[in-house]
């Protein structure tokens, strides 16, 4: 960008910033003594000015972030800050003009201070628009064209290349992304900076999960094996003092570890312990015999711009100096942790940057014949050296990390003299040892994920998508699958055959498997430092002290005494660790943080066990995997399992996948064989799909694919589960799914995720329509399911178990029979709109006809006996038409109720004596209600009345034969039994007597207040109530609804008549209730 541009859009950045103030403006007014500090400005008038500056403040500050946000050849920011300033000039302009006409005069400044004779906004709104309008003419006439202007210019300059992807880095990521289209038949262009592949190692270990990926995709992995270390080097970790003085150690190829891997896995390689260096060479020099793939070598991406529907790259050829454009419809960013092309697209990341700085070293001596026992890696917490050995190869490639304080300390002062005497002491060598030293390198710990992987045609994957702490071993295995999930989904776009929505899968799948990996990376280096804690040893104090000695308060100390007192300390907490390791408590205690230390190491369940979250509907439950736990699944979105397809243990399961396209797995014995055939040839099929055939099965395979000889599961190229089918019971229905599915795998915004997604992304738009909606929603849901004022509590009883009386026969002659409502805690909790103790329950009384004694079969009443009964008890609704025309059904509920007879005459006087007690016996009755009939009397006043009425049609009081009589009668006594209901056998109603909220006596007392001129005779019946889990059970909210709409009991009723409810009676049910040890009733309905 020349001079005179940078100065037209200096030009420009500065009139803007003038005019950003037009919103700070406001803030600075209205903040004096006279608005926001005035005391008087309460209320609603102090919320609307303080919502206004938030939004004056917030307009002001996103405009100065778009004026001074890095411009290259893009003014669209400057063009987005003159549309709103603009905007905000309007609306003063309007708003000035309204108020002066209401109020004063434009010239004549009555409501607003004025400069000369015009009004102050007039004045400086209009110079506003002014400076606005020369803006937008100096990015209109004089910056976009000389822009355009050079980017032809650059283009017409440049040689041009065209393909379908374009990869950055060739890195194990960018290398595994090219060979993987190329598998596919897209062409492809991998360019990398460097020449050479690094020959100072990164990362050292491939994961189970990223060798089935690299098998799958044809990489000779015998020749990753040869340059691998051993197994049993490959297995084990140690933690030492130095490395030949063990503290303790982790052994992956235990008995029960090594048993777990060869059960889920189809080779007996587990994992590798292989040098990223060692794996480049071997993808690099498989990329060189694919056609597909133009690998250009020292060649470095610039940027990008997006036209036309593509990403045109520009190039540097890093050896001639000059450009070229390189246009392809992708262009796929695994450039590394310091991502070019991230920066470039403004792409943040999240999570911390800056955990731990890292210098290492790296040397080639063979240490076979010099440390004792092999492994991979070596954590040494001597303080004079501490570090991490790991041995990449242990004849011939090993790398010392050692952690830094860069602060404080300068990374050129850590060269190989200081390496050489370091790395003695880790190893407990003499000071003539020499290490063959091949380089020195440094790096940053860090645990961050981009906040985004795609903008338009581009896209983010490896490091350049996330950085975790190596702890764990998952940066580099999680960039492979990185590039595996993505690959696919562009080749299938690219194709025709998917659409552009399923390219947004990629973010939406793999974001959450990479935090989950970075949260882990993370929790393994913080629980790594408890082992040296264990020790009697403090990171932090160590840290501490090297933040000090280097710090700038004793750098003008000789350097000579900083290093002795440096030496001294170590030394000193050496001696303590030694002391320490002697010690069978501290060597208890650092055991246990070692073996705790096992997820770091052990990661299965991280590895295999990660599923995708699928759109598809699906009520398969995936068995969770834990870290070190895996748990085979062919749920949706996870990884297919590996199981034996024959008895010699030869073939496996993922024999029958395809990495080129989806698979279906079918039975070979299936009778829908031809039907699954048929599907590939179906009238609007997009997906392109092959079917393979299963075996006969072991119980324990069949077990793991869950599915039936007639079921079928759907699998990605990635060899991820696409759709699960268990068994086929309609072949017209199964074909409707089957081509509703693959179109949503292949086009996911027609799924349920996508439109979701969708709204998530519309969210900040809709937010002030959303609260606008919501809150009122929300406040009335809280008013519907707000718990009771008062809450109920069962009464204080004397639970008498049975053992404490005794049982007679009796046949009841009641002069009346008494029925309550609302006695148990949980039902009112749960049904009742509210509750108040000091209103009495609801009372009533049963007609005598009701009573069953016989266990008669009951009658189901017809709709003219249910009629009959209304308009007896109201004779005025003969002429009511609503009533008359309705088809009434009896809708018949039970009802096992404690129910309980008078043995003796009680005075209204002997209830308000405290030391009353009434002689009562006890039974279980089936109070039977035809709930049309109660529904019709609610909102009636005399609604218990109904109650009554819907009750005492003949034989609705089925009671048992034999009472149960108290041998003393008390105060506030009550059988403690169990009452059940069962209607064809299903239990219904189980509740505790003792959960009642009123006593027998309290009850008695109710019934004598409501009915004054009845007296309480011997003989007459006592229903006490029913529990909860009746038929007709209405939810407190829905209660709350109905009470608030104000429906008339004609609207009430129809309602109830028009819904099917299955749990009421109908002919033939056979009811049995019962009272755990006191009586059981059962009838038959007719």
């Amino acid at each position: 960008m020349n001079i005179e541009l940078k100065k037209k859009i200096r030009i420009s950045q500065i009139l803007l910033t003038l005019g950003a103030f037009e919103f700070f403006g406001p803030i600075l007014r209205d903040t004096n003594s006279s608005h926001l500090l005035n005391p008087e400005w309460v209320g609603h008038a102090r919320f609307h000015l303080m919502w206004c500056i938030a939004l004056w403040g917030s307009l002001g500050i996103y405009s100065l972030i778009l004026i001074w946000r890095k411009t290259t050849a893009d003014t669209g920011n400057l063009y987005t800050v003159i549309y709103l300033q603009f905007l905000n000039a309007l609306a003063f302009w309007t708003s000035t003009l309204l108020s002066d006409f209401f109020g004063g005069d434009i010239f004549d400044a009555k409501i607003h201070t004025s400069i000369g004779a015009i009004n102050e906004n007039i004045l400086v709104f209009t110079l506003l628009s002014l400076f606005l309008l020369f803006n937008f003419w100096l990015l209109k006439r004089k910056i976009d064209p000389f822009l355009k202007d050079k980017i032809s210019t650059r283009e017409s300059n440049q040689s041009k290349h065209e393909t379908q992807v374009l990869i950055s880095g060739a890195g194990p990521a960018g290398m595994i992304a090219a060979i993987y289209l190329s598998k596919l038949g897209i062409k492809n262009i991998l360019i990398e900076r460097r020449g050479e592949i690094q020959s100072h190692p990164k990362a050292h270990e491939l994961s189970a999960r990223s060798l089935e990926i690299l098998r799958t995709l044809g990489i000779p992995v015998e020749d990753l094996i040869k340059e691998a270390s051993d197994s049993e080097t490959a297995s084990r970790i140690l933690f030492c003092n130095t490395i030949n003085d063990e503290i303790g150690r982790i052994d992956l190829n235990k008995e029960e570890i090594r048993k777990k891997y060869n059960f889920h896995l189809e080779s007996q390689t587990p994992f590798l312990n292989l040098s990223q260096t060692e794996l480049e060479r071997v993808l690099r020099k498989y990329l060189s015999k694919i056609s597909l793939t133009t690998i250009l070598l020292e060649h470095q991406w610039i940027s990008a711009l997006e036209k036309d529907g593509n990403v045109h790259s520009e190039i540097l050829d890093r050896k001639t100096g000059d450009t070229l454009e390189i246009k392809s419809k992708y262009l796929i960013c695994a450039d590394g942790a310091r991502s070019d092309a991230r920066a470039h697209l403004g792409i943040n990341m999240s999570g911390p940057e800056r955990i731990q700085d890292v210098v290492n070293a790296y040397f080639t001596n063979d240490m076979t014949s010099i440390v004792k026992t092999k492994a991979k890696l070596y954590w040494i917490f001597n303080p004079q050296a501490p570090g991490v050995f790991i041995a990449h190869h242990p004849k011939k490639r090993w790398v010392y990390h050692h952690a830094v304080e860069t602060r404080s300390q300068k990374i050129e002062s850590f060269d190989e003299e200081y390496f050489q005497k370091k790395m003695r002491i880790a190893m407990g060598l003499k000071d003539d040892f020499k290490f063959k030293i091949e380089s020195i390198s440094n790096w940053r710990m860090s645990a961050q994920i981009a906040d985004r992987f795609r903008k338009g045609n581009i896209f983010l994957i490896g490091d350049a998508a996330h950085r975790f702490p190596p702890t764990g071993g998952l940066g580099m295995n999680s960039g492979i699958g990185d590039a595996q999930n993505l690959s696919w989904k562009i080749a299938s776009v690219l194709k025709g055959e998917g659409k552009e929505s399923l390219l947004e899968t990629y973010e939406a799948e793999r974001m959450p498997i990479l935090k989950e990996n970075c949260k882990q990376s993370l929790k393994n280096w913080k629980k790594i430092l408890e082992i040296p804690k264990s020790l009697g040893l403090s990171p932090f104090l160590g840290k501490m002290m090297d933040r000090f000695l280097h710090g700038r308060i004793v750098r003008w100390l000789p350097k000579d005494w900083i290093s002795n007192f440096d030496e001294a300390i170590r030394k000193d907490a050496t001696a303590k660790l030694v002391k320490n390791k002697l010690n069978p408590k501290n060597m208890l205690k650092a055991a246990r943080a070692i073996a705790n230390q096992i997820g770091h190491f052990d990661r299965i369940g991280l590895d295999l066990g990660y599923r995708y979250q699928s759109s598809q509907p699906s009520s398969d439950i995936h068995p969770e995997s834990s870290v070190s736990i895996y748990r085979a699944s062919t749920a949706i979105g996870a990884r297919f399992p590996h199981f034996w397809l024959d008895e010699n243990k030869k073939i496996s399961s993922h024999s029958l996948l395809s990495p080129t396209q989806f698979t279906l797995l079918v039975f070979k014995n299936s009778v829908h064989l031809k039907f699954w055939e048929s599907l590939k040839s179906e009238d609007g099929m997009q997906m392109n799909f092959e079917i393979q055939t299963i075996p006969e099965l072991s119980e324990t395979a069949r077990l793991t694919i869950d599915i039936g000889t007639d079921g079928a599961l759907l699998l990605r190229p990635d060899g991820h589960v696409a759709w699960k089918i268990k068994n086929v019971l309609d072949d017209n229905q199964v074909r409707s799914e089957f081509l509703e599915v693959t179109h949503s795998i292949l086009d996911p915004k027609l799924s349920r995720t996508s439109q979701v997604e969708k709204i998530r992304k519309g969210k900040i738009k809709m937010l002030t329509l959303s609260i606008l909606i919501l809150l009122p929603i929300l406040l009335f849901t809280i008013y519907l399911f707000r718990p009771l004022t008062h809450k109920p509590a069962p009464a204080t009883f004397k639970a008498l178990s049975l053992s404490e009386g005794r049982f007679e026969s009796f046949v009841a002659k009641p002069s009346h029979i008494y029925g309550m409502g609302l006695v148990y805690s949980k039902h009112i909790i749960e049904t009742a709109a509210s509750f108040d103790p000091a209103i009495p329950p609801p009372i009533f009384k049963k007609e005598i006809q009701s009573l069953n004694q016989n266990a008669e079969g009951v009658v189901l009443p017809e709709g003219k006996i249910l009629y009959d009964a209304i308009m007896a008890f109201e004779p005025e609704l003969k002429e009511n038409e609503s009533l008359t025309n309705l088809n009434l059904l009896p809708l018949l509920d039970y009802e096992v109720e404690l129910a309980f007879v008078i043995l003796k005459d009680i005075e209204k006087a002997d209830l308000e004596k405290p030391e009353f007690a009434p002689q009562l016996g006890y039974f279980i009755a089936n109070d039977l209600s035809a709930r049309s009939l109660a529904v019709f009397g609610e909102g009636k006043r005399n609604k218990a009345e109904y109650w009554g009425v819907s009750k005492s049609f003949k034989g609705f009081l089925p009671i048992s034969k034999k009472m149960w009589i108290p041998n003393v009668h008390l105060t506030n006594s009550l059988p403690d039994i169990k009452l059940e209901t069962y209607v064809n056998g299903n239990l219904r109603q189980s509740e505790n007597t003792v959960n009642m909220i009123y006593t027998p006596k309290e009850m008695l007392r109710f019934i004598q207040n409501k009915y004054p001129d009845a007296k309480l005779k011997k003989g007459d019946i006592v229903i006490t109530g029913t529990p909860g889990g009746v038929a007709l059970s209405t939810p407190k909210a829905l209660a709350r609804l109905f009470d608030l709409l104000n429906l008339s009991r004609f609207t009430k009723l129809k309602l109830l008549l028009k819904k099917e409810n299955p749990r009421f009676l109908q002919i033939g049910d056979e009811v049995l209730v019962r009272g755990v040890g006191l009586g059981e009733v059962k009838v038959i309905i007719r």
